[in-house]
């Protein structure tokens, strides 16, 4: 799946990462709106592989405490079948309110996936554009830090150079020229 393809919306299909009937159920990625250069992201939750090595994970605005669950449990039961290594992109631009709950649950994904992480996951580069959003984050990797490296961004274009380098030390190279220009387009 390439990011023309996020940035029209990926309408009903169903597919999660590891095709129909598999990954992702199709209501956590119907419609993926697109907005690369700041504002609102998503409008619900969403999973995708950008590029081999490389995942997005976007949270919308608001989310229940229900369709986090299953977004995290679904994330949990994907993460062994990841490309190794790999980095993620983790867009939090657009979310406006967190529970203590979905902190909770943030904390509880990040013990769950801890094995695989600690051993294939070369980083995360989390865009959070504001301080209170840092805040909730900084509170969730408080309860349970990442065994993974990870830097805060503002912006995507810089977490695409962050988690390029990250795969980098790797030993994996992302066409991040190109990757770059399809975010730009």
């Amino acid at each position: 799946v390439g990011l023309p393809e996020l940035r029209r919306g990926l309408q009903g299909s169903g597919e999660g990462l590891q095709g129909p009937g598999r990954g992702l159920p199709g209501a956590c990625i119907e419609h993926f709106p697109v907005s690369w250069h700041g504002g609102p992201v998503v409008d619900r939750l969403a999973f995708r592989k950008l590029a081999p090595h490389l995942y997005l994970q976007a949270i919308p605005a608001r989310v229940s405490d229900a369709d986090l669950a299953a977004f995290l449990a679904e994330l949990q039961r994907a993460s062994p079948t990841l490309d190794r290594p790999h980095a993620w992109i983790a867009d939090f631009a657009g979310i406006e309110s967190t529970t203590a709950t979905q902190r909770r649950m943030f904390a509880e994904h990040q013990v769950a996936v801890e094995a695989v992480d600690r051993e294939h996951n070369a980083g995360a580069a989390i865009v959070i554009p504001n301080a209170m959003v840092r805040g909730v984050v900084t509170a969730v990797y408080w309860i349970k830090p990442p065994v993974y490296p990870y830097q805060f961004v503002q912006r995507i274009d810089e977490a695409l150079v962050w988690v390029t380098d990250s795969l980098k030390r790797r030993g994996v190279s992302l066409d991040a020229p190109s990757l770059r220009d399809d975010l730009r387009r």
